[in-house]
């Protein structure tokens, strides 16, 4: 949506072209964000407490195994970062 609303290119390089635009666009959606994140925390809540359920007397294995990790957004975003850090080192280093 940034490139066709707020981006404009010119002699090859891509300028902000409408800058209130956009600060009213994000200073509106932030209620939503905010919304978005605490339902989403509550889920990752209730997933987690529901699998401490089931999984109590299981201590061989773990509350999040692979078959639910999908379900855990946190959890992925987690392992991606671990897996970019891994492939992508850095030359200082």
């Amino acid at each position: 949506m940034a490139k066709f609303a707020f981006l404009k290119k010119d002699a090859g390089t891509r300028d902000l072209d409408n800058r209130q635009g956009m600060f009213l666009l994000t200073y509106l959606l932030f209620p939503v964000n905010v919304l978005v994140g605490v339902l989403l925390g509550v889920w990752r809540i209730v997933i987690t407490g529901l699998f401490n359920i089931i999984h109590l007397g299981r201590l061989d294995i773990s509350l999040l195994n692979r078959g639910v990790e999908s379900f855990d957004p946190g959890m992925s975003a987690y392992c991606h970062c671990l897996y970019h850090c891994i492939s992508m080192p850095s030359p200082a280093l």
